[in-house]
């Protein structure tokens, strides 16, 4: 991927320098002959960053999916549109293509908060795994998350995976105490409420669990 985003820049600052420096016309326009060489070139860089996305996207699929793979596909999401601006630019010399990079630059941020990224992990992975139970789920990555995983892990609760779901449950619960992650009124946070909720049925349930072991011996 690194290689590819590389590439990806480097293709960018070529169109851009080209772009700068080579000999216009009388109207002070790029030859036609030059920004289709130009678009030629950036074509490759798509395809190349098409085959990138392809292989992450089976990757996930094979594997699951992580907070670094939601933002490999972001990043490679951000440099085609910012290359797409380049190319406008290229063709409408009229185009303000720092304002286009900037406000690009500044949804996509907005839209990575927005995605809250480590519910979709945890969701997608638990989902995965809800389906199809042979495949493997990383539940020590899981409790590596946030307060926003904790639903989810709940969820495995409910399949041959619930000893290590309570385990981890219960290792987030005690991680938010050392940490001291309580709700008040100044920074309260939903996903800290849920995870309150989950952390006390876990308990509840593990009290229940130890009456009934000690009452059947």
């Amino acid at each position: 991927f690194f290689q590819i985003a590389a590439a990806t820049i480097i293709t960018i600052a070529i169109i851009l320098l080209v772009s700068i420096f080579v000999k216009r016309d009388e109207d002070n326009n790029i030859p036609n002959a030059v920004k289709i060489l130009l678009t030629v070139f950036s074509s490759c860089a798509v395809i190349l960053s098409a085959s990138a996305y392809f292989r992450m996207s089976m990757y996930i699929k094979n594997f699951g999916l992580s907070v670094k793979r939601i933002c490999v596909c972001w990043l490679m999401a951000l440099m085609l549109t910012i290359l797409v601006g380049v190319l406008i630019k290229l063709w409408r010399s009229q185009t303000a293509l720092f304002g286009f990079i900037v406000w690009t630059v500044v949804a996509f941020v907005i839209i990575l908060n927005l995605m809250r990224v480590d519910t979709l992990v945890s969701k997608y992975n638990v989902d995965r795994y809800i389906k199809n139970p042979k495949v493997d789920i990383d539940i020590e990555y899981l409790t590596e998350l946030s307060d926003e995983a904790v639903p989810q892990i709940e969820r495995l609760c409910d399949t041959a995976e619930v000893d290590e779901a309570q385990k981890a449950i219960e290792y987030m619960s005690n991680r938010s105490e050392k940490e001291h992650i309580t709700n008040t009124f100044v920074n309260f946070k939903y996903s800290t409420y849920k995870a309150e909720k989950v952390y006390d049925r876990s308990v509840n349930k593990i009290y229940t669990q130890n009456i009934y072991n000690h009452s059947e011996a």
